[in-house]
């Protein structure tokens, strides 16, 4: 299973969608407002498999030590 991403609102911007490497990009490519990109990259849902939200999280928690 992909891991899927859906900011607040993503329906209108055809959300959910894939996570691509560069999240804050993919929000500008799909339209989303720019004065509500840093919203959405804090109370996005993510949608996958348990082992997947763990990689993501873990490597969330690793980029910023």
């Amino acid at each position: 299973m992909a891991l899927l991403v859906d900011p607040p609102r993503g329906w209108a911007y055809g959300f959910p969608a894939p996570l691509e490497d560069d999240y804050e990009q993919q929000l500008r490519d799909a339209g989303y407002p720019e004065s509500e990109i840093p919203m959405a990259m804090r109370h996005s849902r993510y949608l996958g498999t348990a082992e997947e939200i763990d990689e993501l999280f873990g490597q969330h928690k690793k980029e910023q030590e």
